[in-house]
């Protein structure tokens, strides 16, 4: 699923970065490093699960990938076993100074 979900889309002309790292920092020193899923011609994240449902855990943990990043949309994608879950989420707060 996941070969799809990147070939399907640069057929298409887009960008796609697979597992992307992203350094997080606080007060200006590095605390972490976060890996995406995927990047959408350097604009949307995607986050992808394959469980049953999506937990508050989940969306909280998409939550952070957002505000530590320079994206601002992101989709959290979860391919159940009895349907898809698709969660938006935008981060639109100004950000004041770089993450």
């Amino acid at each position: 699923m996941d070969n799809a979900l990147t070939l399907a889309p640069k057929d298409n002309g887009l960008s796609i970065e697979d597992q992307k790292r992203i350094e997080v920092y606080f007060n200006g020193k590095k605390v972490g490093t976060y890996v995406i899923n995927k990047v959408v011609n350097n604009a949307i994240i995607i986050e992808m699960k394959c469980k049953k449902f999506i937990t508050v855990e989940d969306k909280k943990q998409f939550w952070y990938y957002l505000k530590a990043s320079q994206y601002k949309v992101g989709y959290l994608i979860n391919f159940g076993p009895k349907q898809t879950e698709i969660v938006r989420r935008i981060y639109d707060t100004a950000r004041t100074k770089s993450v």
